[in-house]
């Protein structure tokens, strides 16, 4: 599995001088916000920062979009060639959330680095750590793993009042939507990302929680790993009532012919504070409640 697919679902990602001056304007960092700062990233390691961060590269696309609706745009100095993101078009990219350009890294001079917590890549952290350079580890891959995520980018950036009310806000529509299951029939479903084989999402994976609190049945949720490739004839097998997809070219209905299917947010394959939005398409997609 390869290109920003891969990348949104394995994520989804410097201090070489620590900036003491106020924050950029805009940034949405309070410039008071300089006192220390410890934290629990979402890896469960214990961070020490001397302040709030002011020059974040960002290695995961989902922490990115955190960033920006924790108002911390401003703050942003680096991205990934997998963030697609208008307003982050224009800031520089350090390749790939796994072993990035460190080259390209250490020129931007962070003061914080947010990278994936996984074991795809040692390299990157050990070698922030050789350089004396911040990071905290994300790994958004349930709804709790989003909020918490929200919580660790609040923290880090100083603003941890606005992360709480976003993580408030974003239980009341995920109940919302729960709610709105009840009395519902439970189609089983599957979300198909693509690939020969073709991949889908397995159980104890963002998206089939979001099947789940639609009211689906994830069709797959008994495969031994988050995601896998499937033979197109267990597709056949599994009788499928939905079939949902971010792009019509990566399924054939011929291997689900008695299946509706279904296009939804792409957002799905990149698990971050737009969750609310993306569950209640996927709720109108499984439900046939589309507009």
């Amino acid at each position: 599995m390869r290109g920003p697919v891969a990348q949104a679902i394995l994520f989804c990602s410097l201090a070489l001088s620590l900036a003491v001056c106020s924050s950029p304007e805009g940034s949405g960092v309070d410039s008071d916000a300089r006192s220390a700062i410890d934290l629990v990233d979402g890896t469960g390691r214990s961070v020490a920062l001397p302040g709030a961060a002011t020059r974040i590269v960002s290695l995961v696309p989902s922490a990115t979009q955190t960033l920006d609706a924790l108002g911390a745009r401003a703050a942003v100095v680096g991205r990934t060639d997998y963030d697609t993101l208008t307003w982050a078009a224009d800031l520089p990219s350090v390749g790939g959330g796994i072993r990035p350009s460190m080259e390209a890294l250490i020129s931007l001079e962070p003061d914080l680095v947010v990278l994936f917590g996984g074991e795809q890549d040692f390299d990157t952290p050990a070698r922030l750590d050789e350089l004396g350079i911040p990071w905290v580890g994300v790994r958004p891959d349930r709804i709790d793993d989003v909020l918490n995520m929200i919580r660790v980018l609040g923290q880090a950036t100083g603003q941890p009042e606005q992360a709480g009310k976003l993580i408030d806000e974003i239980r009341r529509g995920l109940d919302r939507i729960g709610r709105d299951r009840r009395q519902r029939p439970s189609p089983r479903v599957a979300y198909v990302m693509g690939g020969t084989p073709p991949w889908v999402a397995g159980p104890n994976t963002f998206i089939d929680e979001l099947i789940e609190l639609a009211g689906g049945t994830n069709a797959f949720g008994d495969l031994d790993a988050l995601y896998s490739a499937v033979n197109p004839e267990e597709l056949i097998a599994r009788d499928i009532d939905v079939v949902l997809v971010s792009d019509r070219s990566a399924f054939e209905h011929r291997f689900a012919p008695g299946a509706r299917v279904e296009m939804v947010d792409g957002d799905i394959q990149l698990p971050g504070p737009g969750v609310v939005r993306v569950a209640r398409d996927v709720a109108e997609a499984i439900q046939g409640r589309r507009r």
